[in-house]
């Protein structure tokens, strides 16, 4: 089984997709209560587009090490993306490297781009989909502060996120698939809740220091994070260019919603990262 070690000695699970006569590399980052696995038909995708693809469960998620949805700190998620990043940097230097992250992962992507250190790899650009820049639904006063006293006194204690295969997209075979995955968490721990509030507000600002080319897909009928929120970071980006895509009545899952709107929105991310192709590039023949 492949693996690689964090910063603080923890042992991560990741896959790496070669694509033949790559002309590009990508490092893929899941959502929460997610896995790399459930991306595989994605690498295959990107790897016809002739994109090397790296994928990994970060702690806590999938076959990687960690109490299952729990984190001490939200920087330890960087921490994780940063040993696969220095991995696809060493294994090809000389190729564009993008960041593509999904929900959780893209507020893990936008902190680590906003890092003020020279980070791992040096990324050509960024796709966020569904980031969890916020939630759908308000969180009620009383459970934030529940959350809060639990963070401090029990950290890792779990709460069910009771989110369902329906909820995330449109595909019944999404959808069976998700709620059949062994790999897939349904539950959260009270500081991962915490920390992910604090870096929820500090997303704005961080927003402000991320310059390079960034797209980010969002789904008009979210039921688990907030369009809002989506909107408000992307005014805040220095990204240049950049690009906000709704899709109306698509669910969560941009990347994994019913064939045909799933088409549209592949074709996009393909269009925004050719840009970046060069004209000797070939398409990987199956």
């Amino acid at each position: 089984m492949p693996q690689l070690t964090s910063a603080d000695g923890l042992t991560l699970y990741y896959e790496v997709d070669p694509a033949r006569s790559a002309w590009a590399v990508a490092v893929i980052v899941h959502g929460f209560g997610d896995h790399c696995g459930r991306y595989e038909s994605f690498a295959a995708e990107l790897k016809s587009w002739g994109v090397t693809c790296y994928r990994f469960d970060y702690r806590g998620h999938g076959r990687s090490e960690g109490k299952r949805g729990h984190v001490e700190r939200f920087e330890r998620f960087l921490d994780d993306l940063d040993v696969v990043a220095q991995l696809a940097a060493e294994d090809s230097p000389q190729l564009p490297h993008f960041l593509l992250a999904h929900s959780h992962g893209g507020l893990i992507a936008l902190h680590s781009l906003a890092r003020s250190a020279p980070g791992p790899c040096s990324w050509t650009a960024a796709a966020l989909s569904s980031p969890f820049f916020g939630i759908a639904h308000p969180v009620p006063a009383w459970k934030r502060v529940l959350g809060k006293g639990l963070s401090k006194l029990l950290p890792s204690f779990q709460m069910p996120t009771e989110i369902s295969g329906e909820s995330v997209s449109h595909d019944p075979e999404v959808v069976k698939g998700y709620d059949s995955d062994k790999l897939v968490g349904h539950v959260a721990s009270a500081r991962w809740f915490t920390e992910v509030l604090r870096a929820q507000a500090e997303a704005p600002a961080l927003a402000r220091a991320v310059s390079l080319p960034l797209q980010i897909q969002a789904s008009g009928d979210d039921l688990l994070v907030s369009l809002d929120a989506t909107r408000v970071i992307y005014e805040q980006l220095q990204s240049e260019p950049k690009d906000l895509l709704v899709y109306d009545e698509l669910y969560h899952e941009l990347w994994f919603e019913r064939q045909e709107d799933r088409a549209l929105v592949l074709q996009d991310l393909r269009r925004f990262l050719d840009r970046w192709k060069p004209s000797s590039a070939e398409p990987e023949r199956s």
